[in-house]
């Protein structure tokens, strides 16, 4: 076990169980570095840190997204794909340069703060936390934030239907522009087959 200081910065190189850790700890202060290094011994000897997770949590958020994305191409088809790189602009874009490793869960919540803000529902958020969940999971660090997150309470009314004259105001704006050509033959055939009257 060896604290080296590079520059203005503490690293930390220790072995566990034969196993060689190198990291930097991101700190100039001496006494921050030391509780750091005993946090990562703790968390090798327990099984959540391993030299690749360690590489990968050293990476600012933008880049681990990126590289996250990659390695879930041969875990999901191509719908799931686009979702999930989806999800993950609001969440890049907030983050940027802030280090996997020094995510707390201070971040997050101040993320959901600033979604919500900005008018985004609590079933959307979630649906962007749990994304962030994952790439925490990946770099080994969610589980010493998960306990301070939980999901947002979401609505459970379903909303109602559209009145008759509802639906004909709606088709008719949509057929007044070439741009609502698609939404408005997506809504004819809604209201043609899935909304219709079963006949026994």
């Amino acid at each position: 076990m060896a604290l080296v200081k590079r520059g203005k910065t503490w690293h930390t190189h220790f072995f566990v169980d034969g196993q060689r850790f190198r990291q930097s700890l991101a700190t100039s202060d001496w006494r921050e570095a030391q509780a750091r290094e005993k946090e990562l011994i703790a968390e090798a000897a327990q099984g959540h840190l391993d030299a690749s997770h360690i590489g990968f949590a050293k990476l600012p958020f933008i880049q681990a997204a990126e590289v996250f994305l990659r390695g879930r191409t041969l875990e999901l088809g191509k719908p799931s794909q686009r979702k999930e790189r989806q999800l993950l602009v609001k969440p890049r874009e907030f983050f940027q340069q802030k280090s996997i490793s020094k995510m707390t869960s201070d971040d997050i919540v101040r993320f959901r703060e600033w979604r919500s803000e900005n008018g985004v529902g609590p079933a959307f958020i979630n649906m962007e936390t749990g994304v962030i969940r994952r790439i925490l999971k990946r770099a080994k660090r969610w589980h010493l934030l998960g306990a301070d997150i939980r999901p947002l309470k979401e609505p459970r009314s379903v909303g109602r239907a559209l009145t008759s004259e509802e639906k004909l105001l709606l088709l008719l704006t949509a057929g007044r522009s070439e741009d609502w050509q698609r939404a408005e033959a997506a809504m004819s055939l809604a209201l043609c087959t899935t909304m219709a009257r079963v006949r026994n």
